[in-house]
């Protein structure tokens, strides 16, 4: 089959769905998020001897790798020390038929303004076609973080390719030819959601990471402390925590369940609450830039009780889904 490049909502689930569905399987990102357990929100802080980070993610790319293991399709991850050495594989690679995705620094990207934005943030392509000769490189984007979101498929020049592929430590997936699969989709769909979002309700509890909805309100908790005890340093811990919202898979994990809802006809019902509380978390991204540039505590205080809206409207929306879907079991 030919490769079409898909609009997605994430970029290393979208590189990996088009590359399946370009080998003839069909999938989407909701049955990544679904069958991959990428759904569940983590928050947790790194603290080294110079630094504290603040981490608010969800596990799309732990759920990518758990899904292509649980249908049992041939891949690899690699991170290589050279770019002679990710040359090679990529050559390799594609006489065998292989899809080859690489991650890249996003500033390295030069067909859309969004990317040049993107500060050290890494992004993932879908590598199609690599001219050494003439200096490019075609290459497929299911996901470009603009507004609205929007999709890439051409050419762009092979040594910013390449520069932002060293960035990214030349890390590589690739995703070899399989067999045809029978449909993955198992019959107890309905008890998986219902089990997935009354964890995200009642969170379990673990030493130093805070999960679900648990995990938003101990991060509103440190961004007081962050205000509080590093305040020379609050502007710049702003912009790297809106990086990591941003590119984490948090902001991801809420828009792939949406396109759950809309995939789902038992879930249709759900959709359009589902989309705008995910663009309503997407949104918030502006005020935490916001913050970084002001620094009022009265910003701050404003993103927390958004937060506390959000996440009392999630719950109320997946209290009812839960509901719906007990009623139909």
């Amino acid at each position: 089959m030919s490769f079409i490049t898909y609009q997605q909502k994430d970029c290393l689930t979208g590189c990996i769905v088009n590359a399946l569905r370009s080998k003839g399987l069909s999938c989407s990102e909701a049955d990544v998020l679904l069958y991959g357990g990428g759904f569940l929100i983590r928050y947790r802080t790194i603290t080294t001897k110079d630094n504290t980070k603040y981490l608010i993610y969800g596990e799309l790319r732990e759920a990518c790798f758990r899904f292509l293991q649980a249908l049992n399709i041939p891949y690899e991850y690699i991170e290589y020390g050279s770019p002679e050495e990710a040359s090679a594989h990529y050559a390799a690679a594609k006489e065998q038929g292989a899809n080859v995705i690489f991650a890249v620094r996003a500033d390295c990207i030069d067909y859309h303004p969004i990317f040049h934005q993107a500060s050290e943030s890494q992004h993932c392509l879908n590598i199609l076609q690599i001219n050494a000769e003439q200096n490019t490189a075609t290459v497929s984007d299911g996901y470009i973080p603009s507004t609205p979101v929007t999709k890439y498929e051409g050419e762009m020049p092979l040594d910013r390719l390449y520069e932002g592929y060293q960035n990214a430590a030349f890390s590589t997936v690739t995703i070899y030819p399989f067999a045809a699969l029978p449909d993955f989709r198992r019959p107890d769909e309905k008890t998986m959601i219902r089990e997935i979002l009354q964890q995200y309700i009642n969170p379990p509890q673990q030493d130093g990471i805070f999960f679900g909805k648990d995990a938003v309100l101990q991060l509103c908790n440190d961004l007081f402390l962050i205000r509080d005890w590093e305040k020379d340093a609050f502007s710049a811990k702003m912009f790297d925590f809106n990086t990591v919202y941003k590119t984490w898979g948090f902001i991801g994990a809420k828009r792939i369940f949406a396109e759950l809802c809309a995939e789902r006809p038992y879930l249709t019902q759900f959709e359009a609450e589902a989309n705008e509380i995910a663009e309503k978390w997407n949104g918030l991204s502006r005020l935490i830039i916001k913050i970084a540039i002001c620094g009022r505590a009265s910003m701050l205080e404003g993103f927390c009780s958004k937060v506390r809206e959000l996440i009392q409207r999630e719950e109320t929306l997946y209290t009812s889904i839960i509901a719906a879907l007990s009623d139909s079991i």
